[in-house]
């Protein structure tokens, strides 16, 4: 007892926890202990039996390592699972009203995610906007070693604790996509009446879908730099003229006259149509199909319920899905390497087309943008989702939406750009193209969002069983 009566003394006297971003200590004042787990405490930890939420078995002990408070930590040990988690019902302090942070100090073997869920007495376990809002959750993207994870309660308008809904009546703690065997290390889980430092804030819990830490973003093509997409399409809306629909053939028959253009100059130059399925895209071998086109869609909105669900999902073999903004992408990647590195790019146009389902386009309404934004992960089709962009190999933040630093996800250049055009759209590629080629630039692929103004609810991707609409790159090269 004196050994937890010391560490709590020294909690409370320095007001402090560590940031799970930095390692640093960030004051938190007013600290109040929620489980320590001495004592009998992980008892009353169970696992859980719920359809959706937990899918196999966990060991749960008490543990002397890597305790940050007293003598004891949760140990727990998994197996192999999607989300594997447990619950305790017996909470301490049942109303949160007053308190503006929750932090718990985790020890991890390997890079993960772990999930902390609060349930209140109007809480449920529903998958749709009124599920997702009754119930406060943090989904940690937590890096090796000894962290605290720290979760704002009244932070963004929609990720936030609600008073209103009651009583806190359960605490849950899972892990993501769990391997057979590993176990990790849970301690002094607490509540504080302050917020930390601004600086020590994680980027997940900013209230911004572009949170940066001040990071200019590059502009192709022009010479001042932005604060995000926002700032260029504000820049550009003067321009903006509205859109005249085209079809696919309408757009084809373009390319093949600026080629004719292309050629008079350049009697070698070549047309190559990279769409999954089309064939003569290889000079060497016409008759070969372009299969070199990765795509998916990410979802990371808020509030951060909802990553459970829609965040975990994997729509790497999805043949039409929404388009929309950073929140709710696209990522693409094309394969260029049958192209010599020396070769000419003299034009690249990126071409993706939506469908007629749901509503109509918005684009001819009002001034809009959509950017292409560089990723900088190699990524893997079939296994990326908003925690990951390959199997255990996570962003540093949701949806690679982390820009700054020495290896970032995603890198603050926007390669592209352009207005929508309704079903059929055309985006000039061909700076990011010649950089590609040339490997100037890693082809990591990139990010395709628009400003809200258009919204394609349904667009083709690379899957879609309506070949001649599936997104496209346009080349002339020589």
């Amino acid at each position: 007892m004196m050994n937890k009566f010391n560490g709590l003394f020294f909690l409370l006297l320095l007001f402090a926890c560590i940031s799970s971003l930095s390692g640093k200590t960030i004051d938190l004042v007013q600290a109040e202990t929620l489980f320590d787990f001495e004592g009998n405490d992980c008892d009353s930890w169970s696992n859980q039996d719920l359809k959706g939420y937990s899918d196999s078995s966990v060991s749960i002990q008490s543990s002397n390592q890597h305790v940050t408070s007293g003598s004891k930590s949760l140990k727990l040990t998994f197996h192999r699972g999607k989300l594997p988690s447990v619950f305790t019902d017996r909470i301490t302090i049942k109303d949160w009203g007053q308190y503006k942070t929750l932090c718990a100090d985790v020890f991890l073997a390997r890079d993960s995610v772990v999930v902390f869920r609060v349930l209140q007495e109007k809480s449920t376990r529903d998958n749709n906007w009124d599920g997702y809002m009754s119930r406060f959750e943090r989904v940690a993207l937590m890096k090796k070693g000894q962290h605290t994870m720290v979760a704002l309660l009244e932070n963004k308008i929609d990720h936030r604790f609600r008073p209103t809904y009651g009583s806190v009546v359960r605490f849950e703690i899972a892990l993501y996509d769990s391997i057979e065997g590993e176990s990790i290390f849970v301690d002094n889980i607490r509540l504080s009446k302050n917020r930390p430092d601004a600086k020590d804030i994680p980027l997940s819990q900013e209230r911004d879908y572009m949170p940066t830490r001040g990071q200019l973003f590059e502009v192709m093509g022009k010479d001042y730099k932005v604060k995000d997409f926002a700032e260029l399409a504000d820049r550009l809306k003067g321009s903006w003229k509205k859109p005249k629909e085209r079809s696919v053939q309408e757009v084809e028959t373009s390319f093949l006259e600026k080629y004719r253009d292309v050629v008079k100059k350049h009697p070698n130059a070549k047309l190559a149509i990279l769409r999954n399925g089309q064939k003569g895209y290889n000079v060497a071998d016409m008759s070969k199909k372009y299969e070199g086109w990765d795509d998916t869609y990410i979802s990371c909105h808020e509030p951060e319920s909802m990553l459970t669900v829609s965040g975990a999902e994997l729509h790497g073999k999805t043949p039409v899905k929404e388009i929309f903004m950073r929140h709710r992408s696209a990522l693409m990647r094309f394969d260029l390497s049958h192209l010599p590195k020396e070769s000419k790019i003299y034009h690249a146009s990126l071409l993706v087309c939506r469908t007629k389902l749901v509503e109509p386009s918005r684009c001819h309404l009002m001034p809009n943008l959509w950017v292409m934004e560089l990723c900088n992960r190699p990524w893997v089709e079939s296994e990326t989702n908003a925690f990951q962009y390959a199997k255990r190999k996570y962003w540093n933040n949701y949806s690679a939406r982390k820009w700054d630093g020495k290896n970032p996800d995603s890198l603050p250049i926007y390669a592209a750009y352009g207005p929508g055009q309704g079903e059929t759209n055309v985006w000039d590629m061909t700076e990011v193209t010649k950089k590609w080629v040339d490997r100037s630039l890693s082809n990591h692929g990139f990010w395709l969002y628009g400003n809200s103004k258009d919204w394609l609810l349904r667009a083709h991707y690379s899957e879609s069983n309506v070949a001649s609409k599936r997104p496209a790159l346009f080349v002339i090269y020589e």
